[in-house]
């Protein structure tokens, strides 16, 4: 895996005096995926904000702010990049079955 950079900043001055970062933390996130030159096959959110945003919430670890990072933090990270991975490979296979037969047909 490779760090690949940082989510923009969409914070407002309302929003850093109350440190309600979650508000604007979910748009940050998919706004940098938009932005890739190349798109982004697998990806996992570790973060102690709720965020409000059911794409981001299906990639997101959720920790605990007391705790930091956990052990089980990093399986359910690496599992939510696994699952996203095999989506991929899956569509790929089915893909590539789908060009064998229109190939295949006279």
């Amino acid at each position: 895996m490779a760090f690949s950079g940082f989510t923009p900043d969409l914070s407002d001055e309302s929003i850093r005096k109350t440190r309600r970062f979650s508000l604007v933390k979910a748009k940050e996130i998919l706004l940098w995926l938009q932005e890739q030159r190349t798109d982004v096959e697998s990806w996992a959110v570790l973060d102690d904000f709720d965020l409000n945003d059911g794409r981001v919430r299906s990639h997101q670890v959720k920790t605990d702010g007391r705790i930091g990072l956990t052990e089980e933090d990093v399986k359910r990270a690496e599992r939510i990049l696994r699952r996203t991975e095999e989506k991929r490979v899956g569509r790929f296979a089915s893909d590539r079955k789908e060009e064998k037969q229109a190939g295949a047909d006279p």
